[in-house]
């Protein structure tokens, strides 16, 4: 409970300075092209939906084992793109010349990494557990994956307070 409270101060502390990854992409239309943004104003854009404390639930529950697979495989997807986002943060980082922000980008996208590593390994541990049928380790590798997410949150805000700030 700790851990949420801490992260649930740290997002907020980072929303209110403006600057954070739209966490959902702007869709087109089909057939429509969008127009190409310079990458400070994509990196450096507010997002319209922050998480929550909790982005996805919290233990298994009632759900079932598909369930439990679907939903790893989409919170999995979007660690991914928080990853390719503080990437295109350190881009504006490198673009400014400023060696602190980018030791600071630098330093959130190697931890997320590592994250994102440990959450895929976690994926795989949770479908062999779904497979042994030991529910124990099933609900313990779905938790690592949920708490790694909501960490990724937070690395992903502050490389972007990072690489953002005026």
């Amino acid at each position: 409970m700790r851990f949420y409270c801490v992260a649930l101060a740290m997002l907020t502390v980072v929303w209110s300075a403006g600057c954070l990854f739209r966490a959902k992409s702007d869709s087109a239309k089909e057939g429509e092209e969008k127009p190409q943004r310079p990458a400070h104003e994509v990196a450096c854009q507010p997002d319209e939906t922050p998480p929550d404390g909790a982005p996805i639930p919290r233990g298994t529950g009632a759900r079932t084992p598909p369930e439990l697979v679907a939903t790893s495989k989409t919170v999995i997807a979007e660690m991914k793109q928080v990853l390719e986002r503080v990437v295109a943060a350190r881009k504006v980082a490198r673009t400014r010349n400023d060696v602190v922000r980018l030791n600071c980008v630098n330093d959130r996208l190697l931890e997320i990494r590592k994250l994102v590593n440990l959450a895929e390994r976690a994926h795989t541990y949770l479908v062999d557990a779904i497979t042994d049928e030991n529910d124990d380790e099933r609900d313990r590798q779905y938790q690592l994956i949920t708490e790694t997410h909501q960490q990724i949150w937070v690395l992903g805000d502050e490389a972007t307070a990072c690489a953002c700030d005026q």
